[in-house]
């Protein structure tokens, strides 16, 4: 086999064993799963990482808890007093 086809059976075993961990993760987060391939960048998935890491992420709304009902809200008023 040549270095060339080599070189790129690598490249595709490599965007697979990374990108597909990371799109994994962006899915479950309610991110889109385009930005796995930020990590392939080099400097750019630092940023990345950091990024997603701080960022408000979109499950975050689906998960927000309800607030608790004030004491008032609870107690039925009586009826005829």
């Amino acid at each position: 086999m040549s270095d060339g086809l080599l070189a790129a059976i690598a490249v595709i075993v490599y965007v697979i064993v990374v990108c597909a961990p990371a799109s994994q993760i962006l899915k479950r987060t309610g991110h889109s799963r385009l930005w796995a391939f930020a990590v392939l960048l080099p400097g750019f998935n630092l940023i990345g990482y950091w990024a997603f890491a701080f960022s408000k992420w979109p499950i975050d709304e689906l998960i927000k808890p309800k607030p608790a009902p004030k004491l008032d809200d609870r107690i039925e008023p009586s009826l005829g007093q």
